[in-house]
């Protein structure tokens, strides 16, 4: 069957992420907490959530977290208090473009519509979305943003297929990428063609073989 779009997850395919390292421990060095420490100061903002879902579902911000930490340090009599555009800098420095695979979609992009069906925080799409678009010329055709719509994948597909139906597309007109086994279960039990994200080799290999290509970067030849 024809393709007519591809549908991706952008952490773990198109960009890495490792919060735990450049956030709770970076932002601990510099105020001098561990880690744990500066977990149990924002988890009463969390709402009984982990940190990832409590972001990715909008039910706290980035901005938020960095007045109760800095609302922390002042209670207790510190004087190293963090500025918010230091944080945002933590927050957003683990967020690294994969240039290998972004280098895939962009010759991808020139025959395919990309559409993004990715969990994300909106402070960090914020700073990525622009990266990848502005500074590495990849353009989503349309984003679905797991905190806009106050849901994770799988519930975020809802969404992602109402607008394939609505534009004349349907789940098995296209394929999505992920690099969670679960999501793709999901992805396939409506319909969509999917490929399990491993290596930038392996996309390659298995989108060559999905678009009936002799190689990716040939695909727009």
């Amino acid at each position: 069957m024809k393709i007519q779009a591809i549908l991706t997850d952008i952490g773990n395919v198109l960009v890495t992420f490792n919060r735990k390292d450049w956030l709770l421990e970076g932002i601990g060095r510099y105020l001098n907490f561990r880690p744990k420490e500066l977990m149990e100061i924002i988890q009463p903002e969390l709402d009984g959530l982990t940190l990832d879902v409590a972001l990715n579902t909008d039910r706290t911000r980035v901005s938020r977290l960095w007045k109760k930490i800095v609302s922390y340090v002042e209670s207790q009599g510190g004087t190293t208090v963090i500025s918010y555009p230091v944080f945002y800098a933590f927050w957003t420095g683990h967020l690294r473009p994969v240039l290998e695979v972004v280098a895939l979609f962009l010759e991808i992009q020139k025959r395919f519509p990309i559409i993004a069906v990715t969990d994300g925080n909106r402070d960090g799409a914020d700073y990525l979305l622009p990266l990848l678009s502005d500074f590495h010329g990849l353009n989503f055709e349309r984003v679905f943003l797991s905190a806009t719509y106050g849901a994770c994948k799988p519930q975020l597909f809802k969404p992602a297929v109402e607008y394939l139906l609505q534009t004349a597309r349907s789940p098995k007109e296209c394929l999505y990428i992920d690099d969670v086994e679960a999501n793709l279960v999901a992805a396939r039990a409506l319909g969509f063609q999917t490929i399990q994200f491993d290596a930038s080799r392996q996309l390659a290999t298995d989108l060559e073989e999905r678009l009936g290509s002799a190689g990716i970067l040939q695909v727009s030849a």
